[in-house]
């Protein structure tokens, strides 16, 4: 066999499993976990600045706060009111938030999606809802979360 067609050959068979290891590690993976969490039923207000306050900052929102880092949050809206009265007949000051985090091998944890608070599916108001913390960033947590889950799945 002439040489440049084995070099050829072989960077073709290089290049292909470099692709299929590419394809491999960037696969989407979902992973479910759960975080104890306190509640406020209060109005977006209390996120905003006063300078950013309008007409719809007195809409009504739940803050669920991870109780491993108070600082992080998520939030959700509640026009009618009927997730805060559920969490107050509860009755219980922490409630356990279970969410669908998604990320790769690569980038690591990059979203997540909420599926139920104490077993209950999470109520969801589009447009109304988000996360915060004391930088703009997703939660923290989440991602602590996904890294530590993720090195158990591997």
């Amino acid at each position: 066999m002439h040489p440049q067609r084995v070099v050829t050959s072989t960077l073709a068979v290089l290049l292909c499993s470099t692709v299929v290891v590419l394809v491999h590690e960037e696969r989407e993976l979902h992973l479910t976990v759960a975080e104890q969490m306190t509640w406020e039923c209060t109005s977006i207000s209390h996120l905003l600045p006063p300078s950013a306050r309008s007409a719809q900052s007195g809409e009504r929102i739940v803050i669920l706060r991870f109780v491993q880092a108070p600082e992080e949050h998520d939030w959700q809206g509640d026009p009618d009111g009927s997730f805060c009265r559920s969490l107050q007949q509860a009755g219980k000051p922490e409630v356990t938030l279970v969410s669908d985090l998604t990320g790769n091998r690569w980038s690591g944890w990059s979203g997540f999606r909420e599926l139920t608070v104490d077993g209950r599916p999470f109520p969801l108001y589009p447009p109304v809802g988000g996360f915060g913390g004391t930088e703009l960033h997703h939660p923290e947590p989440y991602a602590a979360a996904f890294d530590k889950a993720y090195r158990r799945a591997k």
